[in-house]
């Protein structure tokens, strides 16, 4: 069952921007609403992809908050095999604790 609302501030952008279907998704709530205010290009956190129902842009034009420095060290990149390694043990563990109890 899903909760009546869900609002969010500044969902992550990066590595959930080339996967829209995973994380905050129109589908996690029966109404979801988004703040975005960081959101510019690969050194920013944020994403500029719609995530809700209703996405609030703030700053838009400008891309970051108002004494805010214009640039943010990039985000670091790390190695994706690490991650998938990663998600592979989450499912190992899962599917021991289904077969021989935890």
């Amino acid at each position: 069952m899903l909760t009546g609302l869900k609002s969010t501030l500044d969902p992550a952008g990066p590595f959930f921007d080339c996967h829209p279907d995973i994380g905050l998704t129109k589908n996690s709530a029966q109404q979801v609403q988004v703040l975005h205010t960081d959101f510019v290009g690969l050194s920013r956190y944020g994403t500029n992809m719609d995530r809700g129902h209703i996405d609030y842009y703030v700053n838009k034009d400008r891309g970051v908050q108002p004494g805010c420095p214009p640039t943010t060290p990039p985000v670091p990149l790390v190695d994706p095999f690490t991650t998938f390694r990663l998600v592979f043990r989450i499912v190992d563990l899962e599917t021991y604790k289904k077969n021989y109890g935890s």
